[in-house]
């Protein structure tokens, strides 16, 4: 089986969730027997150790603004890309596949991902939630199958996207432990209750109830919370636990899987 794979960025050129999702699927596709393509920007890479097994397509992400005119003409770049290509299957990450599902002679494969523009309560987000909804609502319309990490994102899908529950289906995020083990520390030491927060500091990641979830923990914890966003510098200045710190965006993998090592759970 040919599969295209199409997403605004791809580990290791990006390290969000997305990107390590994309990248560990792909290969593990491969291993399954598949031929896999990932197209997405490709720059220099930000981590070590990572092997693709599949082959890397390169279409620069524009430079325009804004974010949605840009994710625009860039799904419309993996449109003409697929196509003129020979392949039995698309799977669009977030709007990747936004223009090509108009035109698609393959079946089409959408990941909405987080859907953290449905969450947010500020204003400015709520304003543009109407037109989110339009276009995603479409892309949801016209793919045959829609993936969802599972949780209560697939209720998300099923309420926000306004499709039937059969039509979604779950795979959980993946992971490779064999890159991970690769970070394993030699002289590994663990907290003493210490929990790690990988991700995105916004409202849709539930970042302010799980501070205030943590006041209420033994005083011996500890909360780590490593990445950046909209709430982060608010959060951090407000902060006034000191079992509770932010440490803002880990871009050196190593560093970062020092953290994932020596916590003793992940958030």
């Amino acid at each position: 089986m040919r599969i295209a794979m199409a997403a605004k960025g791809v580990f290791p050129y990006r390290l969000g969730g997305l990107e390590k999702f994309t990248a560990f699927l792909a290969n593990a596709l491969v291993d399954e027997g598949a031929y896999v393509e990932v197209i997405a920007p490709i720059g220099k890479p930000l981590s070590d150790g990572f092997k693709p097994k599949y082959r890397e397509i390169n279409i620069d992400w524009p430079s325009i603004k804004p974010h949605k005119l840009a994710y625009y003409v860039f799904s419309k770049k993996v449109r003409d890309y697929i196509a003129k290509s020979d392949f039995d299957i698309a799977n669009g990450q977030g709007s990747s596949l936004w223009t090509y599902v108009d035109v698609k002679k393959i079946p089409c494969i959408y990941n909405p991902q987080g859907m953290q523009e449905y969450y947010d309560p500020r204003m400015l987000k709520r304003l543009e939630k109407p037109f989110h909804l339009f276009f995603n609502r479409k892309i949801a319309r016209k793919s045959d199958a829609i993936i969802s990490p599972g949780g209560t994102l697939t209720d998300g899908i099923i309420k926000f996207l306004k499709v039937r529950r059969e039509k979604v289906h779950i795979i959980p995020n993946a992971v490779d432990l064999e890159f991970s083990d690769g970070f394993r520390p030699k002289n590994l030491k663990r907290g003493k209750n210490s929990f790690l927060f990988v991700g995105n500091i916004s409202y849709y990641k539930g970042i302010i109830d799980l501070v205030n979830a943590f006041k209420v923990l033994d005083s011996k914890a500890e909360l780590n919370i490593i990445g950046d966003g909209d709430l982060f510098k608010v959060l951090k200045r407000n902060n006034r636990d000191t079992r509770i710190n932010f440490l803002g965006k880990v871009a050196d993998q190593n560093k970062l899987f020092e953290f994932y090592w020596s916590s003793d759970a992940f958030i």
